[in-house]
């Protein structure tokens, strides 16, 4: 393919297809649900997310799921902010191409993610949870 021929191209090409692949929404069927304009009263709308709040965080596994992406979000962008510095501090690269290295990075934690989801069952996490956080 003569327009991946840099690992920079390689990883915008994998980042296109990516968002590509959200076309699939398109083909969701109407379910004929439709929902009033909540945006009209705000206090309600801040009431029912608090309820709801509380009841995801009482349900045990809702709390599994919650600690797991609390932490996959925090350990991601820690992940990204520590390849940039380490890129140019240790491999002397500019800005622009540690950022290559960051979005590369970026897409093997999209994938590692998109992987532990498959292999791994959320009634299965708690075999894998961690002590702290269950």
């Amino acid at each position: 393919m003569p327009f991946v021929s840099t690992a920079a191209h390689a990883a915008m090409f994998t980042m296109m297809l990516i968002y590509a692949a959200a076309i699939i929404n398109v083909f969701i069927p109407d379910t004929g649900a439709r929902y009033p304009n909540q945006l009209k009263e705000p206090t309600k709308l801040i009431g029912d997310f608090s309820e709801c709040f509380v009841m995801l965080w009482k349900d045990k596994l809702a709390q599994i799921a919650l600690w797991v992406t609390t932490l996959l979000w925090g350990a991601a962008v820690t992940l990204q902010l520590l390849v940039l510095k380490w890129a140019n501090a240790n491999l002397g690269l500019s800005l622009s191409k540690a950022a290559v290295l960051q979005g590369i990075t970026g897409v093997g934690i999209a994938l590692g993610t998109a992987a532990a989801s498959a292999w791994i069952a959320l009634r299965q996490s708690l075999k894998v949870c961690c002590r702290w956080a269950c």
